[in-house]
């Protein structure tokens, strides 16, 4: 046991700093650890109450609790702390100090602000995967994004959630030129369609996307965004309210690699004047419709658009028929028979 290398213990109700230390000096080569929790973020009133509540903190993982692991832990590569609401910027500092190896850091729900981000950012020059999602302002405007992402030369995958501020982050990463391959982007305060086609332009290496409340995502849009996503090969739409059908065989038409899109609480009726050409794209496997407004029509006419569809997954569409599903697996152009239906009330 003492030359483990990855270590996961998730969602333990009562896990403490005097935990964590067990941990690291039972296990000194340990590279990989999950220590994410749910117990404090089940709604947000919990972990409100939680993170504010500092005689709470003897019942949880705090900053303590992880300087002293990030001294024992050196060779620690990954760690997910998701959920700790006990731990901050201190926490991140400290594993980007001791840690030199570092190359994943999963921190959602820690109260975490845009100077221990940069911090990170600037110290830990082995790191690809850096998620954090929300995040809060600093008072302290020395470590910025603007003169911080430089130095994040090795990340490739990035998780932020800037609270109307999108178009200050991905302008920074275009400054600093990284190759991105993952990025997700929440909703469109602060961020213009010509500021995301810039950063589209500027990340070739794009491989996977992720767009979530982005209100201008139309088919307009969306035309004007695939002549960046030649390179795409996983993308997912969420709650886009101005993604429609044409969007989508737009989406397919013009990302030749593409080959798995998730769609998920988006209306998509095919609209009566719907006139565009059809064409197969082949590289699409993988597809998921999950809690929107889908017809039997577009549904049939996926099995023109995705001929080697191997996994179809459908869940909670309510305007969805059993006869549906069955005319679209009986399509003619459809020839894969891989195919694995999801239906979920």
């Amino acid at each position: 046991m003492k030359n483990l290398k990855i270590l996961r213990c998730c969602n333990l109700i009562g896990f403490q700093n005097q935990h964590l230390v067990a941990i690291a000096d039972a296990l000194p080569w340990l590279e990989e650890l999950d220590i994410q929790s749910e117990c404090y973020i089940q709604s947000e009133y919990n972990y409100n109450r939680w993170a504010a509540d500092s005689k709470s903190a003897k019942y949880m993982v705090t900053d303590a609790g992880i300087e002293v692991l990030s001294r024992k832990l050196r060779g620690l590569r990954k760690i997910n702390m998701n959920g700790l609401v006990g731990c901050s910027d201190q926490s991140l500092i400290a594993l980007s100090s001791n840690c030199q190896l570092l190359n994943e850091i999963r921190c959602s729900f820690c109260k975490v602000t845009e100077h221990g981000i940069c911090f990170v950012l600037r110290h830990s020059r082995n790191l690809i995967c850096f998620k954090t999602r929300s995040y809060c302002s600093s008072p302290d405007d020395s470590f910025t994004f603007e003169n911080s992402m430089i130095y994040a030369t090795s990340l490739r995958d990035l998780d932020l959630v800037p609270s109307g501020d999108n178009d200050r982050l991905i302008c920074s990463i275009v400054a600093a030129g990284i190759p991105l391959e993952m990025f997700i982007l929440y909703d469109d305060s602060g961020l213009s369609l010509h500021g995301l086609m810039t950063f589209l332009c500027a990340c070739p290496s794009l491989t996977h996307l992720e767009l979530c409340a982005i209100q201008f995502l139309n088919d307009n849009s969306m035309r004007d965004l695939c002549q960046y996503l030649s390179n795409l090969i996983s993308i997912t739409i969420y709650a886009c309210s101005k993604f429609t059908t044409t969007s989508f065989f737009i989406l397919a038409k013009e990302c030749p690699v593409l080959s798995e899109i998730k769609l998920q609480h988006t209306n998509l009726e095919v609209e009566d004047d719907l006139d565009m050409e059809l064409e197969m794209n082949y590289h699409i496997r993988s597809l998921e419709l999950s809690y929107g407004r889908v017809h039997d029509e577009f549904l049939t006419k996926i099995g023109v658009v995705c001929p080697d569809l191997q996994t179809l997954t459908v869940r909670g569409l309510y305007k969805l028929t059993r006869e549906g599903i069955v005319e679209s697996l009986n399509c003619k152009h459809l020839t894969t028979r891989e195919v694995v239906i999801c239906l979920e009330q």
